[in-house]
């Protein structure tokens, strides 16, 4: 269970409120977003110990964690809980729900996409809290990748056919999944030399930005994500990783990555490579937003070759004595 501060440290106070669509708080001065203020009386900043936030009319403030306990009204193990899954992980107060139903037309993904091409403060609110380029964001727009519905970022998701069927979205209560249920991402074309596999879309995205998605530099002969959204759904990609490719395994730094490492190498049936993040980051995102493009180049180019592993077989049922097979 990770700590107050090591949530601090992934997601500080301005970047939290970018995450909850509150990015134009993000400054030293304005009028407070927990109450209603005509004057600007609020504002946030960063000493020795961290980033707070204070209101000067009524006297409060505090850290990331007393913020979300008063904008929410809840109380500490609530807004820990909503803190957790704003950074992204797991939590058991939020988890992932379904909303299995009827598959919604495509028409309301391209909705989806234009509502977020239309809104520049929502656009850069996601540059600045995962660190993408603005020609990545270009790109997503273009290609229909990413989406907005109300505040929530949004994913469309595809069955094996390629057609739409409902909606990965990314709310202040957890992941929600619309339509007819989940699926992995492909992203690109399914005979790309290169198939680069992650547990997140925010980690492919990363990888894409350093490739020059969006920009005219991205090879979709060469390279295409698989995004298995969640390290639970490793197994998914049975039949989907095809012999001819070069599968490149990015994996996040915890143990359930770890796992899902292994499970994805274990579906692969051509050569596979396992690309080392830094032990001191997170993920493939957290790598881009600290040492920039360049280092996801040079991790790409390090790559280790790995051994597909293979589930073990069952023991073969043993023969009685004295039975003869003829």
């Amino acid at each position: 269970m990770e700590t107050i501060e090591e949530l601090k440290a992934r997601l500080p106070l301005p970047d939290l409120l970018r995450a909850m669509g509150l990015g134009k708080y993000a400054v030293k001065l304005c009028c407070s977003p927990l109450r209603k203020d005509k004057n600007p009386s609020w504002g946030i900043y960063q000493d020795e110990n961290g980033w707070h936030w204070k209101d000067f009319a009524t006297g409060d403030g505090g850290d990331e964690l007393d913020f979300l306990q008063a904008l929410h009204r809840c109380d500490v193990k609530e807004a820990m809980a909503k803190y957790r899954n704003l950074v992204g992980l797991p939590t058991a107060s939020a988890p992932t729900t379904v909303s299995l139903g009827q598959i919604p037309d495509a028409g309301e993904w391209r909705q989806a996409v234009e509502r977020l091409a239309g809104n520049p403060e929502a656009l850069a609110n996601l540059a600045n809290w995962r660190g993408y380029s603005k020609t990545l964001l270009v790109g997503l727009i273009e290609h229909g990748l990413a989406g907005l519905v109300g505040e929530a970022i949004a994913f469309p998701i595809y069955n094996e056919g390629g057609a739409y069927q409902g909606m990965h979205l990314r709310t202040e209560a957890g992941w929600r999944i619309t339509g007819g249920g989940n699926q992995p991402w492909l992203i690109g074309s399914h005979d790309a030399d290169n198939l680069h596999v992650f547990e997140s879309q925010w980690d492919a995205m990363a990888f894409m930005d350093s490739q020059g998605y969006g920009n005219g530099a991205w090879q979709p002969e060469t390279h295409a994500c698989m995004v298995t959204r969640g390290a639970s759904n490793a197994r998914k990609l049975e039949g989907r990783l095809h012999p001819s490719q070069k599968v490149y395994i990015w994996p996040q730094n915890d143990e359930a990555g770890a796992k899902w490492a292994n499970q994805v190498a274990e579906m692969a049936t051509g050569e596979v490579f396992t690309v080392k993040v830094p032990d001191d980051v997170n993920d493939t995102n957290d790598w881009l937003k600290r040492d920039g493009k360049g280092a996801l180049k040079s991790g790409l180019a390090l790559a280790r070759p790995r051994p597909a592993t293979k589930p073990a077989e069952e023991p073969a049922d043993e023969i009685p004595a004295g039975l003869i097979i003829k």
